[in-house]
């Protein structure tokens, strides 16, 4: 957000300019149903912000190659279903359940997506 002056309207700046890159980027990550993946960010430090995400490789459900669904905790009550996702001063950790789902852009329902079709991008600032 920015200020031309006294009376003047703020502007957002766009991410290009305004937004700083990320301190850390993993590779893309396997998505292995019933686990534990442990991404280390090399941070030294609890970092500030943290973005997970599903990068499609292969379209499904209205999803297109190199899409992108943010993953923060996702679940459903009483199944065995989702993700979520804890940070440590070491480590971005996913949990991942035996079914990830989300609401398919092509149905507008719930669909479980095929693990081999997607990976997993953590970002993270310090």
């Amino acid at each position: 957000l920015t200020s031309a002056g006294a009376g003047a309207q703020p502007a957002f700046e766009d991410v290009a300019s305004g937004f700083p890159a990320p301190d850390f980027t993993s590779s893309e990550q396997t998505v292995t149903i019933d686990t534990l993946l442990n991404v280390a960010h090399g941070l030294g430090a609890l970092p500030v912000l943290v973005q997970v995400v599903l990068r499609c490789k292969t379209a499904e459900f209205g999803f297109s190659i190199g899409d992108e669904l943010q993953a923060g905790s996702l679940h459903q009550d009483a199944l065995d279903r989702g993700s979520s996702t804890s940070i440590d001063a070491t480590n971005v950790t996913i949990i991942q359940a035996n079914l990830i789902t989300v609401i398919a852009q092509s149905t507008l329902n719930l669909a479980g997506l095929v693990p081999a079709r997607w990976k997993w991008v953590v970002r993270a600032w310090s």
